[in-house]
């Protein structure tokens, strides 16, 4: 196939001005789809470029940009990591020492939730949309997405057994009362003359004698 020239190469470019669509501010649900290393000009940290798509909604499959600079302040340290965990990368993680393969691979294809502003144009700079933050994604996925990667090192959940549910409709067990015991019969009276015989009078055999 011979080689497309110069011409054909611009026309399908497009034009050389076309600006990029902006999205109305707000906050809206993307996916990482490229993450890589770079390093910021003015100050020399180094920063993850990331390349994030709309996943939902009118402005679905528009691409988004922004960067993670590895600041040497206690509040960009803070907001770093802050947005390092939306993206699935906790400070445990961390702490294991991970290269930046490693934490790369991880972030391509975690969603999260951007919040998204308009910058106007400035000299030489059209407008363009800007990601302010990032925040932890909790909306499910849309139909067809692609799951994150797992983090790893990390144990698999432990399926719990389901409590056994009731049977519907079953009746109680019936508690029968124990039967009665019987009370012993009561004694029959003592007859006092059977043990000790009466005397009679007392002055003599003669009842008439008192």
């Amino acid at each position: 196939m011979p080689a497309l020239t110069w011409a054909e190469i611009m026309a399908k470019a497009g034009p050389e001005d076309a600006p990029a669509e902006i999205i109305p501010a707000g906050y809206y649900d993307v996916v990482v789809k490229n993450a890589k290393v770079a390093w910021a000009k003015s100050s020399g940290n180094k920063m993850y470029n990331l390349v994030l798509e709309v996943e939902s909604g009118p402005y679905a499959k528009t691409t988004l940009f922004t960067r993670l600079v590895f600041a040497t302040t206690e509040k960009g340290a803070e907001s770093l990591l802050k947005q390092m965990k939306a993206l699935g990368v906790t400070r445990e993680f961390l702490g294991t020492a991970p290269d930046d393969d490693i934490i790369l691979a991880k972030i391509t294809g975690q969603r999260a939730s951007a919040n998204v502003v308009e910058k106007d144009a400035e000299g030489d700079w059209p407008a363009k949309n800007e990601v302010r933050w990032l925040n932890v994604q909790t909306r499910p996925a849309p139909a067809g997405a692609a799951a994150a990667a797992p983090t790893v090192g990390a144990a698999p959940p432990v399926a719990r057994p389901a409590a056994a549910a009731p049977a519907v409709g079953a009746a109680p067990p019936v508690t029968r009362p124990a039967p009665p015991v019987a009370a012993p019969a009561p004694a029959a009276d003592a007859d006092p003359w059977a043990v000790t015989p009466p005397v009679m009078g007392g002055l003599g055999d003669d009842p008439e004698a008192f």
